[in-house]
């Protein structure tokens, strides 16, 4: 686990966002620009990524729950006995 994912998403929404305030500054050199894009695009996709692995585990809820929703549903077999 990398320090980024101990970060509760919403920090990370926030960092860049207060990214975005600083490479509007017209202070800002070039260099510094460059690093702070690189960081901005760094917590951008460790963000798509965190959506994409939620995004996977409540597809998979929501088939279990449907699963389950159909074999709650389903007519008892008849016992050959």
């Amino acid at each position: 686990m990398t320090s980024r994912e101990s970060l509760p998403y919403q920090k990370m929404m926030g960092e860049v966002e207060s990214l975005l305030s600083e490479l509007s500054s017209p202070h800002l050199d070039l260099d510094q620009m460059v690093v702070k894009v690189e960081k901005g695009y760094a917590l951008i996709n460790e963000m798509r990524d965190r959506l994409n692995a939620v995004k996977g585990k409540i597809e998979k809820l929501h088939a279990e729950y449907a699963d389950q929703q159909t074999s709650d549903k389903a007519p008892p077999s008849e016992n050959p006995n």
